[in-house]
């Protein structure tokens, strides 16, 4: 590869993450301030990586975007990275939709089954197809293999992704969330791609009043 091609990958690479980091923060900026609390609630008893590591992090481009996400270097953790894990459920869901349920049920497991999550996952892809139910162990798998990712992480970064779904719907692109009968329904409605202008890496739905917070962030 030439020193010129490199060169433009490198610098397309951190116009992305820039980009990637001004949205996460209209995306954090979005949600009660309860969803930043990385220590106290969603990350609570997780290990810090080393500070020479963290401050590798907030030098990141998505980082330098986002000074809310600084506190996420503690973990492991940037922007881009949350980015990529939404992405892995994006290309997950579309890859059930085009092959199929394969080995997939429309039923969740047992009550006496434990979950690490707080709620029964589906997809929906309208009404000639059943619900698709998602098992805890198909999710937890396509997060776990997002690059960069600490893996002590995957459940608490799934549940806190989960819990921002339910206030910012359309963050998956093609999906919209919602809470039915005490589950999250994904339903398939892919749409015409966005103006670049106007296109968006974490997708928000449109202004409205702060929710009341939901038992997904308790």
């Amino acid at each position: 590869m030439s020193t010129d091609t490199s060169a433009y990958l490198r610098a397309l690479q951190e116009s992305q993450e820039l980009a990637i980091g001004v949205d996460f923060a209209k995306l954090l900026r979005s949600l009660p301030l309860t969803y930043q609390a990385w220590d106290s609630r969603w990350f609570s008893g997780a290990m810090s990586v080393p500070r020479s590591y963290r401050t590798e992090l907030c030098g990141r481009a998505s980082m330098r975007a986002c000074p809310e996400a600084h506190a996420l270097s503690k973990y492991g953790l940037t922007p881009a990275i949350l980015y990529r894990v939404n992405r892995g459920l994006t290309l997950l869901f579309n890859r059930i939709e085009r092959q199929g349920a394969l080995h997939l049920s429309s039923a969740p497991p047992s009550s006496h089954e434990e979950s690490s999550l707080p709620m029964a996952v589906y997809l929906n892809f309208g009404p000639a197809r059943p619900w698709v139910f998602l098992p805890q162990a198909l999710l937890l798998a396509e997060v776990a293999a997002t690059p960069d990712l600490p893996a002590p992480l995957t459940i608490p970064v799934l549940r806190w992704l989960l819990a921002v779904l339910r206030l910012q719907p359309g963050l998956i692109a093609g999906y919209v969330g919602h809470i039915e009968a005490n589950s999250l329904v994904f339903e398939h409605r892919p749409a015409a791609k966005p103006a670049p202008a106007t296109e968006s890496w974490f997708p928000l739905a449109p202004s409205s009043p702060s929710p009341a917070p939901h038992p997904l962030s308790e």
